[in-house]
């Protein structure tokens, strides 16, 4: 933040002080002239010293009021642009400093208002694209010229995918606007999980969601942090489920998949039509995960339980062939976190 200047060099002083001497030039210049008279003129009565006391009392006086006066005509708006420039630095863009003047002053501060305007539309987008694309995406595309680009590139991801259970039989059971509410209390649940844990959600699709640890931005321990993520969704669905209960719904279940694996993440579709994503035989390991979980369960991939395996508390399940694959995949239940206390039987 730039400081404020100082007394001795802000321009309120050097107006005073311009004003000041000028009208201390303005008296002694007259005083000179009342002693220095060509010897032609007239003889005129010097003038008492209090006379010339009153006079210099009086020039500075009018000199001072004329300062002041400057200054809440010139000064007052600056200093009123000043302090709506720093609440601006500090995103407060909600402030009114306009002024109804013709001058340059008034173009200045129209100016003003308009970069305002403009920051507020500018905030309203990113807000906006933020509702549809992660937090990181939107920031990156605001500030990288060339982040809209198709392409990809190859990094390791945590792929997370959470699905709610019989959740056709539920819709058929409820109005469609009752369906609505209830997934948009799930989703705000989730979303928020997702977010805590620095994750990306990258598709809601239906009843599912689909989180990537690690994309766009690096994450320290996704792996981890995806599985903190799940729990915490499934403690979120408990939650929910109490509601359900009051109100005499059916409750929520849900079960979710996570992988671990390198993919290919970037922008896909179109110059018109894009999607920040990633791909690859990994994202559909994790997929199939969580159509193998059962309600309230998550599942896990041997390459998350090897980057996590000393922090959690698992049941390994016997291999299985998952769909479109050949080979058998080990897979792990996770139960909780070690050192959490066990749910008693």
């Amino acid at each position: 933040m730039v400081d404020a200047p100082g007394l001795f060099v802000s321009l309120r002083f050097r107006l005073f002080l311009t004003f000041a001497a000028f009208g201390s030039l303005l008296t002694l210049g007259s005083l000179w002239l009342a002693r220095h008279q060509a010897p032609s003129a007239p003889a005129v009565a010097q003038p008492a010293p209090w006379h010339l006391m009153l006079l210099l009392l009086g020039v500075l006086c009018a000199s001072a009021l004329l300062a002041w006066w400057l200054n809440r005509w010139i000064l007052s708006p600056l200093l009123n642009l000043q302090k709506g420039l720093r609440n601006v630095q500090e995103g407060q863009l909600d402030l009114s400093t306009q002024i109804d003047r013709k001058d340059e002053l008034g173009l200045l501060n129209r100016q003003f208002h308009e970069m305002i305007e403009s920051l507020r539309a500018r905030e309203f987008l990113k807000s906006t694209l933020e509702c549809y694309v992660s937090r990181p995406v939107a920031q990156r595309i605001f500030e990288q010229q060339d982040a809209l680009q198709l392409g990809g590139e190859e990094r390791e991801v945590t792929i997370l995918f959470a699905d709610i259970r019989r959740f056709t039989a539920l819709a058929e059971a409820l109005p469609p606007t009752r369906v609505v509410e209830i997934l948009n209390a799930y989703f705000t649940r989730v979303i928020t999980m997702v977010g805590e844990n620095e994750g990306m959600v990258d598709k809601l699709m239906g009843d599912s969601i689909m989180a990537l640890f690690g994309a766009p931005l690096p994450l320290e321990d996704a792996p981890f942090r995806a599985i903190e993520c799940a729990l915490s969704i499934q403690r979120a669905v408990e939650e929910i489920n109490l509601d359900q209960a009051r109100l005499g719904l059916p409750p929520i279940e849900m079960g979710i998949g996570i992988n671990t694996g390198t993919v290919v993440a970037g922008n896909i579709g179109s110059s018109v039509r894009m999607d920040y994503t990633v791909i690859g035989d990994n994202v559909n390991v994790a997929a199939r995960l969580q159509g193998l979980a059962g309600p309230g369960e998550i599942y896990i991939s041997q390459a998350t339980y090897e980057q996590t395996s000393s922090r959690l508390r698992v049941s390994p399940l016997e291999p299985m062939i998952l769909k479109g694959r050949q080979n058998p995949v080990r897979i792990f239940r996770v139960e909780g976190l070690a050192g959490e206390d066990q749910p008693s039987a």
